[in-house]
């Protein structure tokens, strides 16, 4: 039954599979309105979002949980943008483009996926929300000022190139991170990494051509293997941010590494560092260490024709590099820059050679350091079971060097073994060491605190040691189990704070903590009253030692707030606006920016402010513009010394203002002498008009700096003297001198004088050649006179009444009675470049200029003077007379270059005017005249020809429904056939469960054969065979094989006559048809109704 069912089911299921599809998205080839996706959908055809025509924005946007699945290219151009919305999916197959100012915008927890190349060209931004990620199967480009930024939590995975390129940016903000396993190259781009980034796994990482990368707040690089390089470009390392496993790390050609890490740790771990090269230009790379951190490096390190740069660090600080390879280290030509000594290299297996100006070899070649000092400082890290593990790898050093142990911050307290007495000059070199304030001496013993500000010192020593505390005043608990020796006083336990130095005495020697006399009772002085206090053993109440994150505020414990760097007891950074003051962060409103030693480093000036070393204070009075150090200006009478306003008179005697280092103005009781120097007057009444005293000038009015501005009447100034008598050809003087000469005179201004003017001048002025007027017959042109006679070239009708032109000739224009030629490109004009109308040559523009008529390219008719009238196809007029360049993709345009009346071939052209190519018009198939005009099935083309639209096609429609009717048709009669094939079988399984069927050439009966093709086991039915009586009313059954012998199936029944009443005979199966071949077990049942004697035929028919 099952096996019969299975090919109707595989039908039917193929039916349902041939009439149904995958749902695919509908989009256009260019989208040019804001588009939401909402479902799971194909994008099958390219698609180009946005347009450069238009700065509206056109948003293709996916909503939260929508699924879309591209499969051909996609673009992004102008102010086009992709958004995803919150768990949206975008499935990326083929090359993707965004140009211009095209944005890409993730949303929280959605997820981009590309499968080939992206492309972030000009301006344009990638940005991706909390906890989205991407997937690049194809590399990453960015170009031309292009940003990506990566929000909180984001990721992206990537196993192809990441290549920032044209000062393009990447922003990696909390907890981003990218796993590649290839190269992250950043070429005059910006890397800027923010708390918690990470980049892992990259096996190259390079920076070129002043790129820029910055990695701040706890940011890591995890390198895969192989290199980082860094090529006339800049990589800084800020806070705790480190880059790991690197291969190799190569600075070269004005490269900059600059380590600016605030905590003792490693910021850089590889196998080899190289800085600069021998093909090089000469000091070319730069190492910049400015914080506490150092490099860690474990094969090779190559320091040739570069710069080490170190500021803030001096040798009780780490080395600048551990090195802890096998290869030589020679150092022979590089530059060091520092104001301090300091440790630059410290090797663990070979020596270090160096030949560099102001570099010495320490410790057997173990130690390179930059200066003079011989001091070397054991720097401790971590103390464990009484185990002390120093940073530097010659540590702890012989008693033949003078070191000392130099705890780092993290350590809280130290176990200090004593087993020697240092010798007698050792301790004299002590007692003037500059490191005093700083150090404790414990026998033989020196250690600095110069990193720490407090400390526990367990001290292990066989007998009584003496310890020398100099001039310390950081605070330090000395316990031992014998004796300590301190100014001839033995004890077991002292604590010396800035307060002094206090004996602690011990009588009782306690299991836990300290005997204390007052209370004849041993206490624990790490149980205190204070819940943040760490040591308290003068009083539960009163704390010396805090725990860590809280600092000692008169013998308290207070929590440190406002911190933005906190380290144990004390704060090294504060937040904006507060100040560091004994450890804590205190509000500050005169303070913007502090520095880690508690000083400000830039004050506000708004409330008159200016930073007076490291301090901020209010600035004089008296001052106007002030910076964050200087008075840049004082007030009126007032001048800078650059912290105070002083009075012009108290630094110049006599003086009222002053500027730039000297008086400008005396006060009225004095003058100004030729050195710029105020003095008193020596004049009772001054005659200058300055108020100044000078030598008198005879019949002079008015004195100005020594010299007559005015004479008395009568008289006239000359080189400043006053003069009587009248000037030659002087029509009108007054006391200046002369004011108006007489015809054909002119009046010298320089000696003020009349002089005579040139014989072809009626009157003139300035020079004897410059005519006002002109004699008779003659014509005043530019102010010189001329005759007919110079006009006979150029004049085409003279005046009447006398010299000179009223209409010029053609080329030529009038000024007064004067023609001047025009500019060669004019036929007429009215002055020398107005033209009126061009020559043959050229054609006169929309603004009146005459330009070559070879200049329009494109004119359909010839040029003529006035322009052309019909442009070419492939032009249109401009200016009304000229003819510019339509659009590559024009045949005819209008108005503007891209606003087209007809396109190319194979082009179609838009509402808007522009025009696109087959493959950007949806389902569209041909192209005639510029319009769509054939589409794919299904699709007709719009009224004006510019897109294909969807039309239900009506005798696909029939023929589908005709099919399908047929197809249900075939399966109801399959069904119907099946059902009675199946019927029918049945029932045959039924008969054979009461008949006995069987083949004859597989029995061994021997059949005698009967008329008809029939056969029979045997032609007697003998009720006696088997018992010599049957029993009355007892039915006796015997066994009649019957067989057919035919081709063809026989019907087989018997019949026996009905007027037998002695016995009843009954025959199983009453009928049955027999195939060719087969035989059929019948049971013959014969039941006497007496004694009698049966003898009777039956027949077959």
């Amino acid at each position: 039954m099952n096996k019969l069912f299975i090919p109707v089911y595989i039908f039917l299921c193929f039916t349902f599979i041939y009439f149904t599809y995958s749902q695919s998205c509908s989009f256009p080839n260019i989208i040019l309105t804001n588009t939401t996706v909402s479902d799971t959908c194909t994008a099958i055809n390219k698609i180009t979002i946005g347009t450069t025509l238009s700065l509206d924005v056109i948003q293709f946007k996916m909503v939260s949980n929508a699924n879309v699945h591209t499969n051909e290219n996609v673009d992004c151009i102008g102010c086009g943008s992709i958004v995803l919305s919150e768990n949206a999916n975008l499935h990326l197959t083929q090359v993707t483009n965004l140009y211009h100012s095209s944005k890409l915008v993730m949303n929280e927890n959605s997820v981009l996926t590309t499968k080939k190349e992206i492309y972030f060209w000009k301006y344009s931004q990638l940005t991706i929300g909390d906890s989205a990620t991407i997937y690049f199967k194809g590399h990453f480009f960015t170009y031309e000022n292009a940003l990506v930024v990566m929000n909180q939590n984001t990721v992206i995975k990537i196993n192809k190139v990441l290549f920032f390129n044209d000062k393009s940016t990447l922003t990696m903000n909390d907890n981003s991170i990218i796993n590649s396993t290839f190269i992250l190259c950043f070429y005059s781009a910006t890397l800027v990494m923010n708390l918690n980034t990470q980049i892992n796994g990259i096996t190259f990482f390079n920076l070129y051509k002043n790129a820029h990368a910055s990695l701040k707040d706890y940011s890591e690089i995890n390198m895969g293997s192989n290199l980082v390089e860094v090529e006339t470009s800049y990589l800084l390392l800020n806070d705790f941010s480190k880059i790991n496993n690197a291969e190799r790390i190569y600075v070269k050609r004005g490269g900059i590494i600059n380590l600016n890490g605030t905590a003792h740790f490693s910021q850089i771990n590889t196998k080899s560092y190289q800085s600069g090269g021998k093909g090089d230009n000469s000091y070319s790379a730069i190492l910049n260490v400015t914080g506490n951190s150092y490099i860690n490096v474990s094969t090779t390190f190559v320091f040739f024709n570069s710069i080490l740069e170190v500021s803030n660090r001096d040798i009780r600080d780490l080395p600048v590099v551990f090195y802890s390879g096998l290869n030589a280290v020679s150092l022979t030509n590089f530059k060091v820059q520092s104001q301090n000594d300091f440790d630059i290299l410290c090797s663990q297996m070979v020596k270090i050679y160096s030949s560099v100006a102001g570099t010495k070899m320490l410790l057997g070649g173990k130690l390179l350091r930059y200066g003079t000092s011989n001091k070397i400082f054991c720097h401790v890290e971590d103390v464990t079971n009484k185990i002390v593990k120093y940073s530097e790898p010659y540590c702890p050093c012989d008693d033949i060097e003078d070191w000392y142990i130099a705890p780092l911050p993290n350590v809280k307290s130290l176990f200090v073994e004593i087993n020697k007495i240092k010798t007698s000059s050792k301790t004299l070199l002590k007692s003037i060491d500059e490191f005093s304030s700083e150090s404790v001496l414990i026998g033989n013993t020196q250690i600095s605190l110069y990193k720490t500000d407090s400390i526990v010192l367990n001290i292990s020593t066989p007998k009584t040691i003496n310890i020398k505390l100099f001039s310390l005043t950081k605070t330090v608990l000395l316990i031992t189990e014998t004796k300590l020796n301190f100014e001839g006083v033995q004890f077991n336990a002292a604590l010396n704070t800035k307060d002094g130095f206090k004996i602690l005495e011990v009588v009782i020697r306690c299991t836990n903590g300290i005997y204390i006399k007052t209370t004849q009772r041993c206490e624990d002085f790490t149980i205190c009253n204070d819940a943040n206090c760490k040591y308290c053993p003068f009083n539960k109440n009163s704390c010396v030692l805090c725990k860590s994150q809280f600092a000692l505020v008169n013998s308290k414990c207070e929590h440190i707030v406002n911190c933005e760097l906190p380290l144990s007891n004390r704060c090294l950074k504060c937040a904006t606006g507060f100040s560091l003051k004994d450890g804590l962060c205190v509000s500050d409103e005169t303070c913007i920016t502090v520095q880690l030693s508690g000083r400000c480093q830039i004050c506000t000036t708004n409330n008159g402010c200016i930073n007076n070393n490291g301090k901020c204070v209010e600035s004089d009075k008296n001052s106007e513009v002030i910076t964050n150090y200087n008075i840049v200006s004082c007030n009126k009478n007032f001048v800078s010394n650059t912290t105070n306003c002083l009075k012009c008179n108290d630094l110049y005697i006599y003086s009222e203002l002053c500027e730039n280092g000297k008086a400008t103005k005396c006060d009225s009781s004095s003058q100004m002498d030729t050195n710029g120097i105020c003095k008193i007057n020596d004049c009772v009444l001054p005659n200058d008009q300055n108020g100044k005293c000078t030598t008198t000038i005879d019949y002079c009015i008015y004195l100005s700096n020594g010299k007559c501005n005015e004479c008395e009447t009568e008289h006239y100034l000359s080189n400043n003297i006053c003069n009587n008598n009248k000037k030659p050809n002087c029509i009108l003087q007054n006391s200046f001198g002369c004011m108006k000469c007489q015809d054909t005179y002119y009046l010298d201004e320089s000696t003020k004088q009349c002089e005579g003017c040139d014989p072809s001048c009626l009157t003139c002025f300035d020079t004897s050649t410059k005519c006002l007027s002109c004699p008779h017959n003659t014509f005043l042109s530019n102010y010189k006179c001329n005759t007919n006679e110079d006009l006979k070239l150029t004049c085409n009708k003279f005046t009447s009444y006398g010299s000179g032109c009223v209409a010029c000739k053609d080329g030529f224009y009038r000024v007064g009675l004067d023609c001047f030629e025009c500019d060669q490109k004019c036929k007429t004009c009215n002055n020398k470049y107005s033209c009126l109308t061009c020559n043959l040559t050229n054609y006169k523009t929309n603004s009146g200029d005459c330009l070559p008529q070879s200049d329009i390219i494109g004119c359909a008719v010839n040029v003529t003077q006035s322009g052309c009238s019909k442009c070419q196809d492939g032009y249109y007029i401009i200016n009304t007379n000229e003819c510019q360049e339509c659009n590559d993709n024009c045949n005819t345009c209008t108005l503007s270059r891209n606003k087209c009346t007809s396109c190319n071939n194979s082009l179609v052209l838009l509402t808007n005017g522009s025009c696109v190519s087959l493959s950007q018009i949806f389902k569209c198939k041909e192209i005639t005249n510029s319009k769509c005009s054939k589409c794919a099935f299904w699709y007709i083309t719009s009224k004006d020809g510019t897109l294909c639209e969807s039309q239900i096609v009506w005798w696909v429609i029939f023929v589908l429904v005709i099919c399908v009717l047929i197809v249900f048709i075939i399966l109801i009669v399959s069904i119907v056939i099946v059902t009675k094939t199946t019927f029918n079988k049945l029932h045959k399984h039924e008969i054979n469960k009461t008949i006995t069927l069987f083949a004859m050439n597989k029995s061994n009966i021997n059949f005698v054969p009967l008329q008809g093709g029939v056969c029979v086991s045997s032609n007697v039915i003998d009720l006696n065979s088997d018992i010599e009586q049957i029993e009355v009313n007892r039915e006796t059954r015997q066994v009649l094989c019957v067989g057919n012998t035919n081709k063809t199936a026989t019907k087989i029944q018997f019949t026996i006559s009905s007027n037998i009443t002695k016995f009843t005979i009954c025959i199983d199966p009453e009928v049955v048809t027999l195939k060719s071949g087969y035989a059929c077990e019948f049971s013959v049942y014969v039941k006497p109704l007496c004694s009698c004697n049966i003898n009777s035929t039956i027949q077959l028919v």
